[in-house]
């Protein structure tokens, strides 16, 4: 990364996509350990490649394709491991339907995100206590 400014934006888009990482992992995988294998294991590829990324540009796809490579890498260490896990084919078309799932989902989230900005303090906080994990 050339510069600070540019450190803190790249530091920004990787942490406020995590999620997305995440649910992208857990979906090609159906492991939650595995996939937060992977989504640590992705991060430190992105980390490492931040220079190659260029501002401007689909992050979330430059992110879920590195995390797609990591799933190809994850599952080859499992079949040396003797265990089956499915062919790469399906694997290709589940990182597809993920991956356009996963936008959607992106979508929702920020007009629900909208949605509740408008909401008068009050309510906006009970909504939340309400659907917050454990409540």
């Amino acid at each position: 990364m050339a510069s600070n400014d540019s450190t803190a934006e790249f530091i920004q888009l990787l942490t406020s996509h995590q999620s997305r990482l995440y649910a992208y992992a857990l979906s090609l995988l159906g492991n939650r350990q595995q996939a937060q294998d992977v989504m640590q294991e992705t991060n430190l590829v992105l980390w490492r490649k931040a220079d190659q990324f260029q501002p401007g540009t689909n992050f979330a796809a430059w992110m879920m394709k590195v995390a797609y490579y990591q799933v190809l890498d994850h599952r080859r260490k499992l079949n040396k491991q003797a265990i089956f896990i499915g062919d790469d084919e399906f694997l290709d078309k589940l990182a597809e339907e993920a991956s356009d799932s996963s936008e959607v989902m992106e979508e929702q989230r920020d007009a629900l995100r909208a949605c509740l900005e408008k909401l008068p303090d009050r309510q906006r906080d009970l909504v939340r206590r309400r659907y917050s994990e454990g409540a």
